[in-house]
């Protein structure tokens, strides 16, 4: 008994080491290939929206990358790699749209990455949970707002069936990178892409049966406006998700969280991005995003019901759940 207990302890210790081997061969090869800076694709003039797939549910898509376009790309043209970022409470909201826009323009190549390097790989967990909260409605569109790289929408295609799915962004790059990601997967089910605004959806409404945004509210710079949006192209019965970071409320995960997003998060951006001040600023983000309580406020005055909440890894990303009131019910409490 004794020496079947040491064969099997000397096997599990192999296995443990080879594949503490393997992890390290393979963290040496994604940092020689992340070392490398990328080139920035700064646009000259104005870039058209390009979308894939088309839905009729559309007032009009011709949210085009103008002047604002142009100002970013001075703006990129000025800045160095050492751009230091304001606290997100020091800037206006005109000033906030153009550092997101210029953060996600320039990360985008290494965002995948580094949440995955960031979370321990615990984003995937997250997104997925998120996903699987809703029973979407059969042939109805699922709205992904601020679907960065697209993350959110692979998941609602591969977890539900007989569903349209539609993913904006107001930043064309991240767009980009999202579409390549959904061409190399082998699906019938296309995914749209629009660059849009969530604080001015160019969608009718009532013509969309789901609406997701995952990590991107901390970024909006009027996150009333944009729930209020998300209500007003909701069918009635339509469901909202949020996937969002903040603090936690345990005081000593508070602390231990606090010092991972000044200290940790960037000391380890550093290594694999040479923007290592935008990832400060996002970590600023989230140490300014409002408790649950405001978020359920929101919800509440946008005229959401059957708003629910779950906190998730140590209290520190948070799944809402909220939907439109159907008809008969929105009737009989007006």
């Amino acid at each position: 008994m004794l020496m079947h207990l040491f064969f099997q302890y000397r096997q599990s210790t192999g296995k443990i080491k080879q594949q503490i081997a393997y992890l390290v061969v393979i963290f040496r090869k994604i940092k020689n290939a992340y070392l490398t800076r990328p080139q920035s694709k700064v646009y000259r003039g104005t870039k058209p929206t390009s979308i894939s797939g088309s839905f009729k549910v559309m007032k009009t898509i011709d949210v085009v990358l103008t002047g604002q376009s142009c100002a970013l790309a001075e703006l990129m043209n000025k800045t160095k790699n050492d751009r230091r970022y304001p606290s997100v409470i020091e800037v206006s909201t005109e000033e906030h749209r153009t550092i997101v826009r210029e953060i996600f323009s320039r990360i985008g190549k290494r965002y995948d990455f580094l949440n995955r390097l960031l979370s321990f790989r615990r984003d995937i967990a997250w997104r997925r949970f998120a996903v699987e909260q809703i029973k979407p409605q059969p042939n109805r569109i699922w709205l992904d707002v601020a679907t960065g790289t697209a993350d959110v929408a692979i998941q609602v295609l591969h977890h539900h069936k007989n569903i349209r799915i539609f993913a904006v962004d107001f930043v064309d790059e991240m767009l980009q990178l999202g579409q390549s990601k959904v061409r190399r997967i082998p699906t019938k089910t296309p995914i749209a892409f629009g660059v849009i605004d969530a604080q001015n959806l160019a969608l009718v409404d009532e013509s969309v049966g789901t609406v997701s945004v995952a990590f991107g509210l901390r970024n909006m710079t009027d996150r009333g406006r944009a729930i209020r949006e998300f209500y007003r192209v909701l069918i009635p019965g339509g469901d909202l998700v949020i996937l969002e970071m903040a603090l936690p409320a345990t005081p000593w995960k508070r602390k231990i969280f606090s010092f991972y997003l000044k200290r940790i998060l960037p000391a380890i951006s550093n290594l694999f991005s040479p923007y290592n001040d935008a990832y400060r600023y996002l970590g600023d983000s989230i140490s300014h995003f409002p408790p649950a309580d405001d978020i359920f406020d929101l919800l509440r005055d946008a005229g959401f019901v059957d708003i629910v909440c779950h906190p998730l890894t140590f209290e520190v990303p948070w799944v809402f759940i909220a939907r439109r009131p159907p008809k008969i019910l929105a009737a009989s409490s007006g």
